[in-house]
């Protein structure tokens, strides 16, 4: 598995290009029917002081840096998948899956994470804000949401067990996606039963058995990225 450098520099979306392929059409048709009015929400906020200084209330969300969404577009699964879609704009590729903590937020809602978190199938890439990592995916890995492809909450829950660097950080997401009601213990103990020879496999069942309850808890207190709603 490999993962690109994450870069953080302020990347602006404008909507000016009129060559631009329409926002979220690489994932579905039905991703960029919703994008037709989220998108041109995002572009109404370029990266100004203007646009900073509003969005100090909290009624802009930041995605990327340099790239908002207005809160409103954030209150339901479907419209977070979409908001993250665009947010990508063109660099968005067919091979993108949202996972980790931005499936996690997608999920359960609460903060949305910085960087942006894909799978690929593909090669990764660089781009700025965002965290891209190659490894495969089962078609039961992977679920529509407002026909965006999201990593289901049980693969989600384990692939933060397994790669998520922040112990407490890593046990608020896994919670709030079981709490839910979005992953159940079950599920992801069967999937860590499967992980045997794969990287980090021993310290996520680790990691689980203390989030759970069944291990020694990680000392302190952390806000999370995603918190449930």
């Amino acid at each position: 598995m490999s993962r690109a450098t994450v870069l953080l520099e302020p990347l602006a979306v404008d909507g000016s290009d009129a060559d631009a392929t329409p926002p979220c059409r690489a994932w579905s048709a039905h991703a960029e029917h919703l994008a037709l009015a989220i998108a041109p929400d995002i572009a109404l906020w370029p990266d100004t002081p203007t646009t900073r200084s509003v969005a100090a209330d909290g009624s802009l969300v930041l995605l990327r840096p340099g790239v908002r969404v207005p809160r409103v577009w954030t209150a339901v699964p479907a419209d977070r998948a979409v908001s993250i879609g665009c947010a990508l704009g063109d660099d968005l590729r067919v091979s993108d899956v949202i996972a980790g903590a931005s499936a996690a937020w997608v999920w359960v809602g609460g903060a949305a994470p910085l960087p942006l978190d894909l799978i690929t199938l593909a090669r990764p890439r660089t781009l700025a804000g965002v965290s891209i990592r190659q490894a495969p995916l089962a078609r039961t890995d992977v679920e529509a949401v407002g026909g965006c492809p999201v990593t289901v909450p049980d693969r989600t829950a384990v692939d933060l067990l397994r790669f998520e660097d922040d112990e407490r950080r890593t046990a608020w997401l896994v919670r709030a996606l079981v709490d839910s009601g979005h992953a159940t213990a079950e599920a992801i103990d069967g999937r860590l039963a499967r992980l045997d020879g794969r990287p980090h496999a021993r310290s996520a069942r680790e990691r689980w058995e203390r989030i759970s309850g069944r291990g020694s808890p990680p000392a302190g207190r952390h806000r999370p990225a995603c918190r449930p709603r």
